[in-house]
């Protein structure tokens, strides 16, 4: 009798659990001071990995987002936490950053000033398909 009792009270936590559960929304048009729902997006996938907890689906707009995806809450095996594209709609996660304001050193040689951000990883440089080790003075060094 006990162990049937468990097994209809379990699908029934589970249940009510999953009602907790709740759809945040990202859009290239939102603001991070919204709401996170269909109607009042956040502006960022990063505002939404702060607030989505176990068993949230974030759902992103249509749009290229130059960020990295950290959630500071987990998700667990029954209840993750789930970052998708809006159904129909084309997304692309990026941390590569374009960067502009090229000028000419001398000779072959251009120089633009690099925002670094903190990522814990080897920073690069693209250059078509071929990445390149970015330059640094005096000279780049092997850590």
């Amino acid at each position: 009798m006990k162990l049937s009792k468990k097994i209809i009270v379990l699908p029934f936590l589970l249940l009510i659990l999953n009602s907790f559960a709740k759809d945040i929304y990202v859009s290239k048009e939102g603001d991070d001071s919204n709401d996170g729902t269909l109607e009042n997006p956040y502006l960022t996938i990063t505002k939404a990995a702060e607030v989505a907890v176990a068993g949230d689906t974030v759902y992103i707009r249509e749009g290229t987002y130059k960020e990295t995806l950290a959630p500071l809450n987990s998700g667990t095996a029954a209840n993750p936490i789930i970052f998708q594209s809006y159904p129909g709609e084309r997304v692309i996660i990026t941390a590569m950053e374009a960067l502009s304001g090229w000028i000419k050193d001398s000779g072959d040689i251009y120089k633009t000033t690099v925002p670094f951000a903190s990522l814990g990883q080897e920073n690069f440089v693209m250059y078509n398909e071929t990445a390149l080790d970015l330059a640094r003075w005096p000279n780049k060094t092997e850590e």
